[in-house]
């Protein structure tokens, strides 16, 4: 064989593993359907039947899981970063952090990506102690804790991957 003939046949061989390699990862998923995803949260303690408020004394943890699943029919590409819990006030006003500051991660990559597979969860644990003072949680008041999952769009991920954010439904709690 000539050299032209083994440089042509080793162009058409790197072509095929180019495409291939391209199809793989770029699979048909679906990236920004909200409706694709939910998020609940639930907490180890129960609430009061007549108003629905968990009670916690000073020393009281209340344990949180929080379920992110893909409800859709395709598999997500998720930034599992983006999931978090949250303290608000009645009306809706963040509850002010006053816990350890933390250095921010370095950007994310396309590594840090996971692929959540159609009616698969992710399942992530958590709490609220009062005596931990993280947030300034005060005596006879009455606050509601939720699951966010916050995913925004990132220059340093080149890989399409689901984008946007939700919120679970509120477990209101009381420190007496």
């Amino acid at each position: 064989m000539n050299k032209k003939r083994i440089v042509t046949i080793g162009m058409a061989i790197l072509c095929c593993l180019l495409l291939i390699s391209a199809y793989i990862l770029w699979q048909p998923y679906t990236w920004g359907d909200n409706s694709a995803l939910s998020i609940t949260i639930k907490g180890d303690k129960p609430a009061l039947i007549h108003d629905g408020i968990i009670r916690m004394h000073e020393n009281d943890t209340l344990n949180l899981i929080i379920n992110l699943t893909n409800t859709g029919d395709h598999d997500l590409r998720i930034l599992t970063w983006g999931i978090n819990i949250c303290v608000f006030y009645l009306n809706d006003t963040v509850v002010d952090w006053i816990g350890p500051v933390y250095a921010p991660p370095p950007p994310p990559k396309n590594s840090d990506l996971y692929v959540l597979k159609a009616g698969d969860s992710i399942i992530k644990t958590g709490g609220i102690s009062v005596s931990f003072q993280c947030w300034d949680l005060k005596i006879n008041q009455t606050y509601k804790v939720v699951g966010l999952f916050n995913a925004p769009k990132e220059d340093s991920i080149t890989l399409p991957y689901w984008t946007g954010a939700i919120k679970s439904d509120d477990i209101i709690f009381m420190i007496i």
